[in-house]
């Protein structure tokens, strides 16, 4: 019992630690070998597409890649960015203007999405799994 209060305070936390960020997936990464380069051209990129998202009064307080680097130019998809946000209501306001990149050239293949748990990710899997089952099997969901 005490497991159970003790994993279900840490994800409480863990939610907590993620409220303010947002994943993008598909941002083109910066081919300088530099650390400091990459980041100044990174967070131009992600500045531009804020301004796309018409969302001009948000502010970035982190940025960070997840994954290693690697130098090959034969990596296909760029590796996901973690952004933190300043608060929440401006991380749901960039969730909820994304819908802008759809039409802009420099941003079509970006995706952005909440930072969830692995269990909150577990659950939405499984559910988005019976929801498809439900519906192919002829049942009302």
């Amino acid at each position: 019992m005490r497991d159970k209060l003790q994993e279900d305070k840490e994800e409480a936390d863990d939610l907590q630690r993620r409220s303010m960020n947002i994943i993008i997936h598909g941002l083109k990464e910066t081919p300088e070998e530099d650390r400091e380069a990459r980041r100044i051209g990174e967070t131009d990129q992600v500045q531009g597409m804020l301004h796309v998202m018409k969302c001009d009064d948000v502010s970035v307080q982190n940025m960070v890649r997840l994954g290693s680097y690697e130098t090959s130019l034969e990596k296909q998809t760029p590796r996901p960015l973690k952004v933190v946000m300043a608060s929440e209501q401006q991380r749901k306001k960039v969730l909820f203007q994304a819908k802008n990149l759809k039409g802009s050239r420099d941003f079509e293949k970006v995706y952005i999405q909440q930072d969830f748990t692995k269990s909150n990710e577990r659950k939405g899997k499984s559910w988005c799994n019976s929801k498809y089952k439900g519906r192919h099997s002829g049942k009302q969901i």
